[in-house]
């Protein structure tokens, strides 16, 4: 791992990898994703095209089993995709060796022309709400050379935003891939130039054992060229149909009805209060008044003494205390700067709700407002002080 990934994490905001610099040789790092990922704690997603590379660096990352670093990883496969029996068995055993840290499923695709959409979100400590690594990240994207026309887009995510994430990758999981068992990962090793009937077998028979380690009550595996209809293999069971076992033939346990997957197994644990005060707030900005930035007041305290007279004066337990201040401004001309002077507090405190001490939350519709208010406040101010 390298030593500087922490810093190339901290660089994966909102940004487009690779950059020119290090296309031109001017620096970087001819793998700055892997690099950039080794300090993270947390890796979940869909990657495709895996092969010995991609799984040997996954390896890698995911450390001795005391390591506190966890995975859930779906994995694309189709027909001719370079992810072999040899890369699935490494992906099975780095599973099976993370005493529950790390996840493996598949998700068959049947053409190349249909490959998913590769996305990878890292965390690195337990409140972080993740980066979205998505674009060209197949195989980890372990090339040792960039094309000028990949681009990845690196993001963090907000806490929304990763929820809905987050609930789609479970839905995904439930609903489309199968478990990576000592069956499914004898993946034939096909290439896409062959077109062999042979092939075309191999492959028919790896998506049966795919389908049997399928939960029962998920939409079988669509067919290939042995079934160009397109239409299901096996019908899926009635809802009220009983279920032949609680296991796969390989021993993989089944889902049963209940509670699917959620979001806080993949990103921090929200209530859902908290999740739609955040969806509110979205919709405003934090808005409050600088106090370096108010106008100075308009009068000044004159020292008593300066007109012959005393501060203070005591009869007896009686006392009696004086004070005087001077401004250049008549009482009229000051009391109509003076209202135009705290105005500015009482117009925010009218369009904006308060969050804590002098911050305020103010809607994205009533901005406009509050310019215009606070522009004529400035007209006011000006004409007043011109006329004085």
């Amino acid at each position: 791992m390298a030593a500087g990934g922490g810093k190339l994490f901290d660089r994966l905001l909102a940004q487009i990898l690779p950059d020119r610099g290090m296309l031109e040789g001017k620096g970087g790092s001819p793998a700055p994703l892997q690099e950039a990922l080794s300090p993270v704690r947390s890796l979940w997603g869909m990657v495709s095209g895996l092969d010995h590379r991609g799984i040997a660096w996954f390896r890698a990352w995911a450390g001795e089993p005391g390591e506190e670093r966890h995975g859930r990883i779906i994995l694309a496969l189709w027909p001719g995709c370079p992810t072999w029996s040899d890369t699935l068995a490494d992906a099975l055993e780095i599973m099976e060796a993370s005493e529950g840290r790390i996840m493996f499923r598949l998700l068959i695709r049947h053409a190349p022309e249909g490959l998913p959409a590769n996305l990878l979100v890292a965390r690195n400590s337990a409140d972080d709400c993740g980066r979205l690594i998505m674009g060209n990240v197949g195989n980890f994207l372990v090339a040792r050379r960039w094309d000028p026309t990949d681009a990845v887009l690196c993001s963090p995510l907000d806490l929304e935003t990763a929820n809905r994430l987050a609930e789609w990758f479970a839905w995904i999981e439930e609903e489309h891939t199968a478990p990576l068992t000592s069956a499914t990962a004898a993946a034939p090793r096909l290439r896409p130039a062959s077109g062999t009937e042979e092939a075309r077998k191999l492959w028919d028979e790896y998506l049966q054992r795919v389908e049997a380690a399928r939960p029962a009550r998920s939409a079988p595996v669509r067919g290939t060229s042995a079934d160009p209809s397109g239409e299901p293999r096996d019908s899926v069971a009635a809802p009220n149909a009983s279920p032949s076992a609680d296991a796969t033939a390989d021993g993989e346990p089944r889902h049963k009805s209940g509670p699917r997957a959620t979001a806080p197994a993949l990103v921090p644990a929200v209530d859902p209060v908290l999740r739609h005060v955040c969806c509110f707030l979205k919709k405003g900005q934090i808005a409050s008044i600088d106090p370096h930035s108010r106008p100075i007041p308009l009068d000044a305290p004159l020292s008593p003494e300066l007109l012959g007279e005393k501060s203070e004066t005591r009869t007896g337990t009686v006392r009696h205390r004086q004070e005087f201040r001077i401004s250049i401004f008549d009482e009229d001309v000051h009391k109509r700067l003076e209202r135009i002077r705290n105005m500015p507090a009482r117009i925010l405190r009218e369009l904006t709700l308060p969050l804590r001490n002098d911050l305020r939350w103010l809607p994205n519709a009533l901005k406009k407002d509050l310019e215009t208010e606070l522009e004529n406040l400035g007209k006011e101010a000006r004409k007043t002080l011109c006329e004085a």
